[in-house]
């Protein structure tokens, strides 16, 4: 017993320690300014909180991502990396209070920060700065954030299939510091939230080694369908994903058939409430907000 016990509390101090690294790490490089795409999860989410809206029309100059629809522009990404910024709404009214003032002139007196703009450009306001302020704390809290707990993640899975401690550590670090997976982890893209998502369902369908409760089936389904409004091509991994596990249960189980249910009905239905809830809005120009 004292022996499991330790092993379980060496396992949660590491853990802590590569999430801390990993957050360290993707946090101190900033996201990248201007980048069309992050741009146009941005606009979406500025657009729902400043304007109440899904139109993106104040703000479509700084992207070549969107979909126009009669005489409003949109943005064209799947909605799950903005969606999870929507509850952020405070951080507008901490951007606009008086205490980021000496902030903002600082940085528009920054020749650091004039460095990294385009000579031909519109030079530096405050508005920009407040956009590339709420760009740094969503890119942290959408992505570098979920690629830290993933990383986690795979130390949890490398344990569990017996693989030795320094191994594990290893393998985390090489993931999350030495692949792509770096460059985006603090981008406001999809791709490190999805991976997140579809790993976190991974882990608890390993889990899976009998009869499973509804809440259960329920967070692994909820966790599958957003990562496809999240990223689309993810529904390819997304079905067969849950029949890992069958081979463990007997066939035709309840369980198996819960899982699988679960799984297709819930990408459904969270993709059926999204999407054609935004093409709704795009072809009617009815605020949704």
């Amino acid at each position: 017993m004292k022996r499991f016990l330790r092993l379980q509390n060496e396992r949660w101090r590491d853990v802590v320690m590569l999430v801390l690294i990993l957050l360290a790490c993707t946090g101190y490089v900033f996201p990248r300014w201007a980048d069309p795409n992050q741009n146009s999860r941005l606009n979406m989410v500025v657009a729902v909180v400043d304007d109440g809206s899904l139109r993106i029309d104040e703000y479509v100059s700084n992207t070549v991502d969107y979909a126009k629809v009669g005489d409003h522009y949109y943005s064209d990404k799947a909605p799950g990396a903005p969606s999870w910024a929507f509850p952020c709404t405070g951080m507008a009214v901490v951007l606009d209070s008086p205490a980021m003032a000496p902030l903002t002139d600082r940085l528009q007196s920054s020749s650091a920060f004039q460095s990294t703009l385009r000579e031909d450009g519109s030079g530096v306001n405050q508005d920009k700065i407040r956009f590339a302020l709420a760009q740094v704390v969503l890119s942290f809290l959408v992505s570098a954030l979920p690629s830290a707990l993933l990383g986690a993640l795979i130390y949890l899975v490398l344990a569990r299939l017996g693989v030795a401690r320094a191994t594990r550590i290893i393998a985390v670090l090489a993931y999350g510091l030495f692949t792509p997976a770096f460059a985006y982890a603090n981008a406001f893209y999809g791709h490190q939230l999805s991976a997140a998502l579809l790993f976190a369902a991974f882990w608890l369908i390993l889990g899976v080694d009998g009869r499973v409760r509804a809440p259960k089936l329920l967070f692994i389904g909820l966790l599958l369908g957003y990562s496809v409004v999240t990223e689309y091509p993810t529904a390819l991994v997304v079905h067969p994903l849950p029949l890992r596990r069958v081979p463990a249960l007997p066939a035709g189980s309840p369980q198996t058939v819960g899982l699988d249910h679960v799984t297709g009905g819930l990408v459904a239905v969270v993709d059926g409430l999204q999407q054609p809830r935004l093409r709704w809005a795009a072809g009617t120009g009815i605020q949704l907000f």
